[in-house]
């Protein structure tokens, strides 16, 4: 008997070390391979061999949208749509095609404040999509400039069609004669690409039973699954030194962050940044009441990259319109605007 009870004992050890070993872990993985811009997974998983064949899923994922929608790769299928004249058409993928929809989408939702048709515009000033380490020469145009080039946006001239099998986008915008040379309507989708790729990876992961993970594509778009805490980004400094003024519990869901402090230059005590207002041609806080940032959560990251952009643009005047999600909204005069209950101040120079 003696002997029978020291094999259970053993036996028992044994089960819970095993069980032990069998407990999920989190696997951290990351590249910049992608949109010229750090891609980082943390996923909660059993194994190392599970949690890379996911990463792999997202590799593919990431290969995709790239080869769709990154205006840095000329054989891109965007960079090809770009090349176009007016009056021509491109047969594209069903991502392009997808992609493109929710850009309308979020077009129409925003009354034109988020435009991915801008992109003139965005070259124009010399905010354009850059490599890594290419130095960006930034430029204020003129008045009369900016005037001709804006008529080069119009994304209802954009037109998806389908027969059913295939897709083609088709270019409506008139080209244009500005200052000596022929210029013709081009589209940026940036403004939701990576918020594209973080939702496709959510369902990939949600897909093969993942529970806990978090997913971010450069610096603005996010999503967690799960329960996590987000530090919110200073687009001023503040009273103290951290990098961050708030900090934000989010549940299953997605963020996106837009700021005047990213992709900036400043001349004459002017901050001149990368968003810019359709209506005016200029970014944001020069011609007209914008925002300093904008931290949107959605269900969809791709929809809260719009937002956040649109958001900064339209300035607090936006709380009025159908479109307002949940929001983290920074003025001029750092006062924090939130609906968030989850949201906490750090910096006492920031104020609610």
């Amino acid at each position: 008997m003696k002997k029978f009870r020291t094999l259970a004992l053993t036996l028992l050890i044994g089960g819970s070390l095993l069980f032990a070993l069998l407990q999920p872990k989190t696997y951290t993985f990351q590249t910049t391979d992608y949109f010229s811009t750090a891609v980082i997974l943390q996923v909660k998983t059993r194994s190392q061999k599970e949690a890379q064949k996911l990463w792999e899923g997202c590799l593919q994922i990431l290969q995709e949208v790239s080869e769709t929608a990154d205006l840095r790769e000329e054989d891109s299928e965007i960079s090809r749509f770009n090349a176009l004249s007016h009056g021509e058409e491109l047969v594209i993928s069903e991502t392009f095609a997808s992609l493109w929809q929710q850009a309308e989408a979020c077009y129409e939702l925003t009354g034109g404040a988020y435009d991915p048709t801008v992109y003139p515009l965005v070259k124009l000033w010399g905010f354009a999509p850059a490599a890594a380490g290419e130095e960006r020469e930034y430029t204020i145009p003129e008045e009369e400039t900016i005037k001709a080039y804006r008529q080069l946006l119009g994304c209802e001239e954009i037109v998806l069609g389908s027969d059913g099998s295939s897709y083609t986008l088709y270019k409506g915008i008139p080209d244009q004669e500005i200052e000596g040379k022929r210029c013709s309507a081009m589209i940026d989708l940036g403004g939701i690409a990576k918020g594209y790729v973080c939702d496709r990876v959510r369902d990939h992961l949600q897909a093969e039973g993942v529970k806990e993970a978090s997913f971010r594509c450069g610096s603005s778009s996010l999503f967690v699954l799960g329960e996590s805490e987000l530090a919110l980004s200073k687009p001023r400094p503040g009273a103290n030194e951290d990098i961050s003024f708030g900090t934000l519990r989010i549940k299953d869901q997605a963020a996106a962050d837009s700021s005047d402090a990213y992709r900036c230059f400043e001349q004459d005590g002017i901050r001149y940044c990368h968003i810019l207002d359709p209506e005016t041609g200029y970014p944001i806080n020069v011609r007209s009441d914008g925002l300093l940032s904008a931290v949107v959560l959605s269900s969809s990251a791709a929809e809260a990259d719009a937002l956040s952009t649109a958001f900064c643009i339209r300035g607090a005047d936006a709380l009025q319109e159908a479109w307002a999600k949940d929001y983290v909204l920074v003025d001029r005069e750092l006062h924090v605007s939130s609906d968030l209950a989850d949201l906490s101040i750090t910096d006492e120079a920031y104020r609610r």
